[in-house]
């Protein structure tokens, strides 16, 4: 038997005798295997779990959790997507009730999980995130899918190609020098360009960002979704609510409302990103009626610029003049008033939906 047959052997006993141990044995017993931790992740995939029940009960068991905990974010990075999803509330629970100590502090942020209060913004839009109104609203842009699809200017390789397609002779010099001509040459031949984006974001899968937004739209945590995105990562998460592509579909719920096309309707006109933007008219009226009615808590914008012309005139603008309570998420310079967060989309909403879970069991 080779050693990482012996080292799945002897955890695999460790697992199995676990729901029989007391936190002492447990204490005891991990100081045999720990350094076997690494030669086999896939059999302490049942320690996650486990060891998030740990952390929620606290006490004397933290500190056995703690030795595990260490060992497993240092030798076995293949679990941090399973310790995130089984660790998220647990642990943030304890760093909110201000008994975390610096080992598990360091632990959250090596999981990329909240590891601090939040900032009154984070934690305002939580509050409001329940069925009753108000409500916030969000407004997304390029930004807030970044993790599983590029900006606009990052697309250089598929641009480059459908440039030259056009017979531009330098394509990387044009895009590089003149970045709207770019996109006006490629705006002649849409069809192409929809054809290879689809491709491009059907091979990509959504991120914690986008299942946030499905389940408060499915939920009606929120008032609605204005997306810039032609993406359908929102949707492709899961969940029931109605989608608005274009100015003659109804308007009346929570819903994701997107603006400037959509890769499910390819037949539809998009709008390019040198161009003023579309605001389509039935959205902003709904939008503003229940902004002037009381029913926006909050106007949240992630990964959005606020640069289009015509969505600023016909939406932005009023929107400011009548819900003063905005917050903005970018990470990095700021665009307008109101309260500004400097993270990424994944990161403003995955601590979002912690605080989410920390605000339904009474503990913030």
């Amino acid at each position: 038997m080779d050693l990482r047959e012996t080292a799945r052997h002897r955890l695999q006993q460790f697992v199995d005798q676990l729901p029989r141990m007391n936190t002492l044995q447990v204490n005891v017993e991990f100081q045999a295997v720990r350094n076997l931790v690494s030669l086999a992740p896939d059999v302490c995939v049942p320690l996650v779990p486990y060891m998030a029940g740990m952390i929620k009960r606290g006490g004397h068991a933290w500190q056995s959790t703690m030795i595990v905990a260490r060992a497993l974010v240092e030798n076995a990075p293949e679990l941090h997507a399973s310790m995130r999803s089984a660790w998220r509330d647990p642990l943030l629970f304890q760093i909110l009730s201000g008994n975390a100590d610096s080992h598990m502090r360091n632990i959250a942020t090596r999981l990329d999980l909240a590891s601090t209060a939040p900032e009154q913004g984070s934690l305002g839009v939580a509050r409001a995130m329940t069925a009753n109104a108000p409500r916030p609203l969000f407004i997304v842009g390029a930004g807030f899918s970044y993790d599983s699809m590029p900006l606009t200017n990052e697309l250089e390789a598929l641009l480059c190609g459908l440039l030259a397609s056009r017979g531009i002779t330098d394509p990387a010099r044009v895009l590089a020098e003149d970045w709207e001509a770019a996109w006006r040459i490629i705006s002649k031949d849409p069809e192409r360009f929809k054809q290879r984006f689809i491709g491009f974001s059907l091979a990509r899968r959504p991120a914690i960002q986008h299942a946030v937004l499905a389940t408060a739209l499915a939920a009606r945590t929120v008032v609605g979704v204005v997306s810039f995105n032609w993406d359908d990562h929102i949707e492709r998460s899961g969940g029931d609510f109605p989608i608005v592509t274009s100015k003659t579909h109804r308007v009346d719920g929570p819903g994701l409302w997107k603006m400037h096309g959509d890769v499910n309707t390819p037949e539809e006109e998009w709008i390019w990103p040198h161009d003023a933007g579309r605001p389509l008219e039935n959205v902003c009226e709904y939008v503003l009626k229940q902004a002037r009615e009381g029913e926006i808590s909050h106007v949240v914008v992630v990964g959005y610029a606020e640069r289009e012309t015509k969505v600023i005139e016909r939406l932005l603008t009023p929107l400011q003049q009548i819900c003063p309570n905005w917050v903005r998420v970018r990470p990095h310079g700021q665009v307008g008033p109101g309260q500004q967060v400097v993270k990424t989309a994944r990161q403003f909403m995955g601590e979002l939906d912690s605080f989410q879970r920390a605000v339904a069991e009474g503990l913030i």
